[in-house]
């Protein structure tokens, strides 16, 4: 269980299970029959005996009779044909169910907690925006087809005539591990953002091969770094750092910023300019990716993580859409109408996220529901998490840990939870 799989596996099979529903409610029924046939049976017995004269042996044979017709034994055949009938009609709308309890298990969720990526939305991530210090660029084209152009103020550039621009794709491309293949149409084997930057990159005639920089180590993105860096040799020998992740993450560890093609210190006015636009991208539910590299000493060790992704120097931020499901908005308000209540816990931005809430549903008007952030969830103890849940509709940046919390503060709650994404 070292790996981050197989905490999420460990925390997972951790969690004590609940009875399911029907289960609980069939055991409060059958205690409630019980006591019912008890007081009747004995309020026969008293009537056959003390009021009719009954013989006490013919009068317990009766009321001991009564109880016994009292089970319902066909309750367990009728329930069990009901949910496969459930089964059946799950299955006609491609949903496999192994256990029968889970189908009214489901019938029965009051609050539905699903991803964003892939799960609201298609998971088919398109670079749009590129931002470089004090300038922007469009990219046209649309999924992982290699096609389109770079425009600036809405003329049409060459992006590998700007060091810039070049520097960022190239960053996209390199601290990435995601192939591109063109098989009855262009798709990707890998994660959709490292397939976005990749393709940006392609647009622009920039690819892995043609770098001629070898790779020397990888560390791969994680939810708590929320950023992902490679290593580089150049072929002069020198070595090099790209880092693409979280843009407040990797603002965090940057120390310069490129501009116009030479780096220099990063100032305060430097990341206002950032943040306004990071914040305007997320309003119009883009992702927003930062792109930047730190020059290394030559040598042949190993570079620890902290040396690879300190230091920065910033180059730009890349803007991906990733257009939400069309069924998606629908399904919403039928489960809304239905008084279920849809809860999006994702690792977006805050801003992003709550973009695509409104557009999906989940949030309708403004100020219906509370957004949080991760950090929130972390820094509270369970008593203050269960105040929020109780009106929580977006939570932003969350890690796997803060998802399980959440779902656990709902289940405190006497809410019955379904986990998506």
């Amino acid at each position: 269980m070292s790996t981050v799989f197989g905490g999420i596996a460990e925390m997972v099979q951790s969690i004590d299970s609940d009875e399911p529903p029907l289960k609980a409610k069939l055991e409060t029924l059958g205690r409630q029959l019980g006591a019912i046939s008890l007081i009747l049976c004995a309020w026969v017995f008293v009537i056959g005996v003390f009021v009719y004269g009954t013989p006490i042996e013919e009068t317990l044979l009766t009321s001991i009779s009564l109880a016994v017709s009292a089970i319902p034994e066909g309750l367990p055949a009728v329930l069990t044909i009901t949910l496969a009938l459930g089964v059946s009609a799950m299955a006609r709308q491609r949903a496999i169910v192994r256990r029968l309890a889970s189908v009214e298990t489901l019938g029965s969720t009051t609050v539905i907690c699903t991803d964003k990526t892939g799960t609201i939305t298609k998971n088919e991530m398109t670079v749009t925006r590129l931002s470089l210090r004090g300038r922007q660029m469009d990219v046209t084209g649309t999924g992982y087809e290699p096609k389109g152009d770079f425009l600036e103020a809405g003329t049409k550039m060459s992006p590998l005539e700007d060091q810039g621009l070049t520097l960022a794709l190239k960053i996209g491309a390199l601290c990435n591990n995601v192939t591109l293949n063109d098989n009855n149409g262009w798709n990707i084997h890998g994660d959709p953002t490292d397939g976005a930057l990749l393709v940006a990159a392609t647009k622009a005639g920039i690819t892995c091969g043609s770098q001629n920089e070898t790779l020397l180590q990888e560390f791969s993105f994680d939810s708590s770094r929320k950023r992902m860096s490679t290593v580089y040799r150049r072929a002069d020998g020198t070595r090099v750092s790209y880092v693409k992740g979280a843009p407040e993450e990797i603002l965090m560890d940057s120390r310069a910023i490129l501009d116009g093609g030479n780096p220099r210190s990063i100032t305060e006015a430097d990341l206002r300019d950032l943040e306004a636009t990071m914040k305007n991208w997320a309003g119009e539910a883009l992702r927003v990716i930062g792109l930047a590299y730190r020059e290394l000493p030559r040598g042949d060790e190993d570079v620890g993580i902290e040396e690879a992704e300190k230091e920065l120097t910033f180059v730009g931020l890349a803007g991906m859409i990733d257009p939400p499901r069309e069924e998606v908005k629908e399904a919403i308000r039928v489960a809304t109408q239905a008084g279920i209540r849809t809860m999006m816990l994702t690792g977006d931005h805050k801003i992003t996220a709550l973009a695509v809430a409104k557009q999906v549903g989940i949030i309708t008007d403004e100020g219906e529901g509370r957004v949080a952030e991760g950090f929130e969830v972390e820094s509270m103890n369970d008593e203050e998490l269960d105040r929020l849940v109780e009106n929580l509709r977006v939570c932003a940046r969350v890690s796997p840990e803060h998802k399980m919390r959440i779902a656990q503060a709902l289940r405190r709650k006497g809410e019955v939870v379904a986990m998506t994404g």
